[in-house]
């Protein structure tokens, strides 16, 4: 979606659907692009037709409508700031199951590094952030 958002709207080119048949999916191309393909399920295609964020014609060319383009950025602002989708991974993956049990001095090391970075005095607080990160990595690697 990049790579066509990327072109010109008057030089955008139609994808695609070659192949398909048997147990293969067929690949999605843009002749603009020919060594970029995606394997793709046409089901999940036909389903994007019906809430109108693709337009498949008869050839089985796909065209990206405008609402297509608005609905992939309204997603792209959801989703997040890469830093923050990775923030929240490790949060989540921390803070169930056993890895608190299990690794509870460095995670009280990581939470309390966690603290500072959101304090209001954390530019003065770096260094002690840093040693922090750094002994609840080696609690963490020593068990």
């Amino acid at each position: 979606m990049e790579t066509i958002r990327s072109v010109p709207r008057d030089r955008r080119q139609k994808f695609i659907v070659v192949g398909g048949f048997g147990d293969d999916l067929p690949d999605l191309i843009n002749p603009g692009y020919p060594d970029q393909t995606i394997k793709v399920f046409e089901g999940d295609l036909e389903v994007l037709a019906r809430k109108g964020l693709v337009y498949i014609d008869h050839d089985r060319n796909v065209n990206i409508p405008p609402e297509g383009f608005t609905y992939y950025d309204y997603r792209k602002r959801q989703a997040g700031e890469p830093i923050a989708n990775v923030e929240t991974a490790i949060k989540v993956h921390s803070d169930v199951g056993n890895f608190r049990k299990k690794y509870l001095l460095a995670y009280d090391k990581w939470a309390e590094a966690e603290e500072k970075v959101w304090s209001s005095d954390s530019e003065s607080q770096q260094t002690v952030i840093g040693h922090l990160c750094r002994e609840a990595f080696q609690e963490f690697v020593t068990i």
